[in-house]
């Protein structure tokens, strides 16, 4: 790589402007920092806002150099050379020092040379001997991580700033990366330097600042005075104070031994507030600092040190770290405002053991909550009803609601499962956020049953796993066949976790009659529970190796096990899908108004040469339906009919892809037909035009329907003026679903040529999209990902400044912006696309050097850089966030990411402040407490309890058709019951009276008869 000659160990030629993009042209910079721009671009930046683009360093635009200009004044060759043997030195001996580069670039930390002379002179001071004397400069390496050798016994340590820093945790060899931390030792023992006998080299520029050897004490006395004397502790605050005034593109990672913030771990606790203290004059030059932290990362400038209790500098009771007094938080979410760029998971590809081992949670197979008292979930009391009740706790962070109710999207677009809020059921799913990822296995039956979406478990297919847990399914590699498919290599798991690796016989678990599946959702990762880095899981068919613990979506051996345990005929949001493969269309019709027809074929000679499905790689196969549009007259039209359709929801989202190879003004019309008893024949309503130029290509549409009742979608090709053509209007690849439709969409052409001459750490930026709200945001994808984690696809989220700014909110309020990676199956329900999500926190902040707070989603005019887009147009850029570990290239190559060389993203951003309010408790059901007789049933109307006739000897009051008796009828229905009664009893008694009236009255006529007898 070649350098600037006025700053060889500073500003590579090949370099990217921060602003444009582009070759530096021209480079220049602030006289505040050392960051270099094009002259053009550093002066519109410094006209718009007086502020270095990139580290914010106030800057003014008449106080700009050249960048050799600058660089010559501070850095001769001399010098240069003798930087450079510093570093090389630190660099032979494997203790550069790691830092991570705000634009994810790996590099080793300059030092200044009166830093690296002061810190030899003290090694020299310290040890007696002289030091080392300089070496010829050898051209820079390429940055990468680097391994700190373990030390024989007896072998001196190399010199260099990282002898005074020590790893914390581990052993004396271990490798250093983005999240190694480190704590400083404020009185390392004395270490000699290694042997040297290369000759110095004298300086050879005139005003050189390097020391002639001369210039070095050759023995511990021999230093000029004790007030010249410096210790450790000078060299270091003097190189904190020289790193926080030039704020360089780089950030070391550092950890406090009390509170071990700054370690890099997602989840860290929130920002401290640092007293600030002045320092005892060192040499006359007064220091004052104030120590802050910056979220989960430590910047350089909070080395932490002043938490150690010998520190001289600040007391420890000065600090928010203070472990007798705890934290003092300034937000519930800090932020990053500094960096360009914010890595939700740390840019680790987490997987949910993974997750759950750091959280240290002992858990069956990693993510299962085991009941000892049950080891089966066979048998339908372990099934849920398909409509399962669930509840969101407050815990739950808003970003994983949002990707919660997106998970359930899925379950009702590929089965029959739905999901409800609780009502008072049962039974219920508690959705909170636990120290990780897990669940149940299968309804428990115990009312409320728990299932943690902890932190940097909020990714879809992580929640559809652990989802599919509670609704009875064990992991995949623990079916009673395993063995047959993948061997297990038991002395790679680490020890005490072989029982993660049990298989389940066939009275606890069941296969369902379907195959093993390597890409199922619910399989361990190769790696899972290694000691090492070998695998633990080996696949017996070499193929599969990396394709087991895929975590995009389910598979299609997922939704079939789903389907057939629940007995799944139809999904619940799904409505059609047609690829035109079958010779009946997929029930569609002509239309009967049209003067033209829509023709099934499997290619055009105008356009296009195959269709979508395949891509012309299956010989016999391939259709589409074409409507030409190369003869005819202008207006001639074609209509194509679905079949009947019956909406169960009143939004729709229609997908398919279209190629137009005609005129010009060929168009397309989306139209819905809909039926009612007053239109039999049905109702023709307009949707959307589209006209498009030809790309020659297949393009990916999506249409918002909005039918209530039962319809049919209708295609009407139109032919347009202008010159006729060999081609036409073509469709493929149609669904419809009664789910929304994404908001944007990112179609990257070329793609697999760009993946294989983008170099890593280059970014790709996605046009600007406007929210529906107003908000403009831009999407940066690294194809091959960034310089610390290559390999991988990248992809961040950034606002951008627009023309509706001025009316909006800010910071922008919690917006949920979903980047999704399409996989261009042609049927949705076995589309495995891979999806993250991010939400705007408005709570997020940074503090700067002064104490004032910058929010990290604030106006991009207040915390971006300015910017030059490829047309020329510039606008302002914020912080992004996102995740290095997106898609790695094995699994971007696993599915159809990649079809006819371009590859599609679909955005979505849209509001849950509504996650914000908590969930309502279900209210007592009023019925508890009625009691309804007479063959009546009580029945909630609202919150109040009414009793209905149901019953057939139900007596109906009022109309045939109400069956509701009314209070006043009730009376008198009750009225009348007690006076029938009441006549009743006294029938019976005047009955019994006159009976007994008239028997006494014939014993007196026999008396008197037989008186007369026998007188």
């Amino acid at each position: 790589m070649e350098y600037f000659s006025g700053g060889a160990a500073d500003v590579p030629a090949e370099s990217d402007c921060p602003v444009c993009k582009e070759d530096l042209k021209d480079p220049t910079r602030p006289s505040s920092c050392s960051h270099v721009f094009c002259r053009y671009c550093l002066t519109q930046s410094l006209r718009a806002r007086p502020h270095c683009p990139v580290c914010r360093a106030a800057a003014d635009e008449h106080q700009i150099f050249p960048a050799n200009d600058v660089l010559a004044q501070q850095t001769t060759d001399t010098q240069r050379g003798r930087r450079g043997d510093v570093r090389d030195r630190l660099r032979r001996y494997g203790t550069a020092l790691p830092v991570v580069d705000r634009f994810d670039t790996v590099s080793s930390r300059r030092l200044s040379s009166s830093i690296q002379e002061r810190l030899l002179r003290l090694q020299a001071s310290q040890n007696g001997t002289p030091p080392a004397p300089p070496e010829p400069a050898a051209p820079p390496e390429p940055a990468a991580p680097l391994t700190l050798p373990t030390l024989a016994p007896g072998v001196p340590e190399p010199p260099g700033l990282a002898q005074w820093l020590q790893p914390r945790g581990s052993g004396a060899a271990f490798s250093v990366s983005p999240s190694t931390s480190f704590r400083l030792l404020l009185s390392p023992p004395p270490i000699p330097p290694p042997v040297d006998t290369t000759p110095p080299t004298p300086p050879n520029s005139v005003g050189a600042m390097a020391p002639s050897p001369q210039e070095y004490p050759s023995s511990p006395g021999s230093s000029s005075s004790s007030s010249d004397e410096e210790s450790l502790d000078d060299i270091l605050f003097d190189y904190e104070m020289e790193q926080s005034q030039h704020v360089s593109p780089v950030e070391l990672l550092f950890s406090c031994p009390y509170c071990q913030e700054g370690d890099g771990r997602a989840g860290s606790a929130g920002p401290l507030q640092h007293q600030s203290q002045s320092r005892p004059q060192a040499r006359g030059v007064p220091h004052m600092r104030v120590l802050t932290s910056r979220g989960p990362h430590l910047s350089e400038r909070g080395l932490h040190r002043t938490h150690e209790p010998a520190t001289p500098l600040l007391q420890p009771r000065l600090h928010g770290c203070d472990p007798k007094r705890g934290h003092q938080r300034t937000s519930r979410n800090p932020g990053l405002v500094q960096l360009a760029e914010v890595d939700v998971d740390g840019g680790r590809d987490l997987d949910i053991i993974d997750i759950n081992e750091e959280a240290r949670l002992d858990l069956l197979e990693g993510d299962i909550v085991f009941d000892g008292n049950r080891n089966s979930i066979l048998g339908d009391q372990y099934r849920w009803p398909t409509t399962v009740p669930y509840y969101l706790e407050d815990s739950l962070e808003i970003n994983a609601k949002g990707v919660i109710l997106k998970a359930f999207e899925q379950y009702r677009l590929k089965t029959c499962i739905d999901f409800k809020p609780w009502e008072g059921e049962k039974n219920y799913i508690s959705v909170f956020k636990g120290s990780g990822c897990y669940s149940f296995v299968g309804n428990r039956q115990v009312g409320r049953q728990g299932l943690s979406i902890g932190s940097n478990c909020d990714r879809i297919a992580t929640v559809e796993h652990e989802f599919l847990h509670a609704l009875g399914f064990w992991h995949e590699q623990s079916r009673a066949d395993r063995d047959d498919y993948v061997t297990v290599v038991w002395d790679q798991i680490t020890e005490g976790k072989e029982h993660n690796f049990n298989t389940y016989d066939d009275a606890v678990s069941s296969a369902l009659n379907v195959p093993y599946d390597y890409g199922s959702a619910m399989h361990y990762s190769k790696t899972a529970f290694n000691k090492g880095s070998a695998p633990t899981i080996v696949t017996k068919i070499p193929e599969f190796m990396d394709v087991i613990g895929q975590r995009m979506e389910f598979s299609d051996s997922d939704v079939l096990k789903l389907n057939r345990l629940y007995n799944c005929t139809t999904s619940s949001t799904f409505l059609d899908t047609c690829s035109f493969e079958l010779s009946n269309i997929c029930g569609m019709v002509q239309g009967s108004s049209d003067s033209g027809d829509w023709i099934r074929v499997t290619a055009v000679p105008g356009g296009p040469p195959t269709d979508h499905t395949n891509m012309g790689q299956c010989k016999g196969t391939g259709f589409f339906m074409h409507f030409s549009t190369a003869a005819g007259r202008p207006g001639d039209r074609a209509l194509l009919e679905s079949r009947l359709l019956y909406p169960k929801r009143g939004s729709q989202c229609l997908q398919f892809y279209l190629h137009t190879s005609g005129g010009a003004l060929d168009r397309l019309d989306v139209r819905v037909r809909e039926y009612d008893q007053a239109s039999p024949q049905g109702t023709l309503r307009h949707i959307k035009q589209i006209v498009v130029e030809n790309h020659h290509s297949w393009e990916l549409h999506h249409v918002t329907l909005d039918a209530s009742k039962k319809f049919r979608v209708v295609f009407e090709g139109t032919k347009g003026e202008g010159p006729s053509s060999g081609g036409g209007l073509s469709i493929d690849d149609v669904n419809l679903s009664e789910t929304e439709c994404p908001h944007h969409q990112w179609r990257i052409r070329n793609f697999a040529r760009l993946l294989a001459t983008t170099p890593p750490g280059k970014k790709l930026y996605s046009p600007r999209f406007l929210s529906r709200e107003g908000y403009t945001f831009q999407v940066g994808l690294y194809l091959n990902g960034t310089s610390s984690s290559p390999g991988n696809l990248g992809i961040y989220f950034y606002l951008v400044s627009g023309e509706l700014d001025r009316t909006l909110q800010w910071p922008c309020p919690w917006k949920q912006v979903t980047m999704t990676l399409v996989d261009q199956n042609p049927d949705v329900r076995r589309q495995m696309s891979n999806q993250r999500s991010v939400t705007t926190d408005p709570d997020r902040y940074d503090t700067d050097a002064n104490g004032n707070r910058e929010y990290f989603w604030d106006d991009p005019r207040k915390v971006g850089s300015l910017v030059t887009d490829a047309d020329g147009t510039q606008f302002y850029r914020g912080p992004g966030r996102g995740t290095s570990s997106f898609l790695t290239h094995g699994r971007l190559k696993s599915r159809d990411f990649i079809k006819g060389d371009d590859a599609i993203f679909l955005f979505t951003l849209e509001d849950v402040s509504r996650f914000l309010e908590t969930q309502p408790l279900p209210q007592a059901d009023p019925c508890s407490t009625v009691n309804c007789g007479n063959q009546e049933v009580c029945v909630r109307d609202g919150e109040v309890a009414t009793c209905r006739c149901e019953g057939a000897g139900c007596r109906r009051i009022g109309p045939a058709q109400d069956p509701r008796p009314t209070a006043a009828a009730a009376g008198a229905a009750a009225a009348s019951v007690c006076a029938l009664v009441a006549m009743t009893i006294v029938s019976i008694v005047s009955v019994m009276q006159m009976r007994k009236y008239k028997r006494k009255l014939q014993e007196k006529e026999c008396g008197m008869v037989l008186g007369n007898v026998s007188i």
